[in-house]
């Protein structure tokens, strides 16, 4: 069965990177590439409405499966922003990766590689991995997610992103900042979520 592929008439106003390899994209498109600010924008507003949401574990379930989705969807830009910082070994050819905006390649901070293996185990995919929502280890200290991504500050400065950037991108990663800064006296951040994906407490689900 072929691709679904996007009709001629419409292909002119996609961006010009849309359905080509990384590698083809010349460097002065990466600019249109909003998708990098969407990560960083989606981050950011998804953990101040975590921290918005009560803390105590007696939410009722429609508040509480706001809480869970809003957890997952932190969980997945983090790991999508993370891995542009900190490529894949084997990456797909359509992976876009920091290399592709400098000549750096790489971060030069230390890969916060478990935590983007956790957002796998217990987000991402079904595995035998996910425990009892009320189990001690299905905490999740957001502020460990948003402290790996200063890696963002450095980038955004290099003069040679800075010509292949999305322009919105340094003010979206300064109010990353913001949060970080923030984010211990933020109390949800400190908090176990009641009844993630990985929960297992009976009486849950109607």
């Amino acid at each position: 069965m072929s691709e679904p592929r996007i009709p001629p008439e419409q292909s002119e106003h996609l961006p010009p990177y849309f359905e080509r390899n990384a590698a083809d994209v010349r460097p002065e498109e990466w600019p249109t590439y909003e998708p990098l600010a969407y990560e960083v924008w989606m981050l950011e507003a998804v953990a101040r409405r975590l921290a918005a949401l009560p803390a105590d574990e007696s939410l009722p379930d429609e508040d509480r499966s706001l809480k869970n989705a809003l957890l997952e969807s932190f969980a997945l830009h983090f790991r999508n922003l993370a891995e542009f910082l900190w490529p894949s070994k084997n990456p797909r050819p359509t992976d876009a990766s920091i290399g592709h905006f400098t000549r750096g390649g790489s971060s030069n901070l230390p890969s916060p590689d478990p935590l983007i293996d956790r957002v796998g185990r217990e987000v991402s995919h079904l595995t035998t991995y996910r425990l009892p929502g009320d189990h001690p280890r299905t905490r999740w200290a957001v502020v460990d997610c948003v402290r790996p991504l200063r890696a963002l500050d450095t980038f955004v400065r290099r003069s040679d992103a800075m010509k292949t950037l999305p322009p919105q991108m340094a003010h979206l990663v300064e109010r990353l900042g913001r949060l970080r800064n923030d984010a211990a006296s933020l109390r949800y951040f400190e908090t176990p979520v009641n009844g993630t994906t990985h929960t297992g407490r009976a009486g849950i689900y109607p």
